[in-house]
């Protein structure tokens, strides 16, 4: 089963425009910098910005199960 789109590319033909292997994510989750594709390389800094957006995800809709 697939589940992850991120890093799928098409293959055996012409790809339309290029690959960013450092832009990968859920979009309400991705750290500001990764959006706006920055020149500035990607740290842990952005890897805390989106697991605060993660948490306040949590915190204002909560988890159904």
């Amino acid at each position: 089963m697939l589940t992850d789109f991120d890093c799928a590319v098409r293959t055996g033909g012409a790809t339309r425009g290029q690959q960013n292997p450092d832009r990968t994510g859920t979009p309400p989750f991705m750290s500001i910098g990764n959006l706006e594709l920055s020149s500035v390389e990607r740290t842990s800094l952005d890897d805390w910005e989106s697991l605060i957006y993660i948490l306040c995800w949590l915190g204002t809709i909560g988890i159904n199960l």
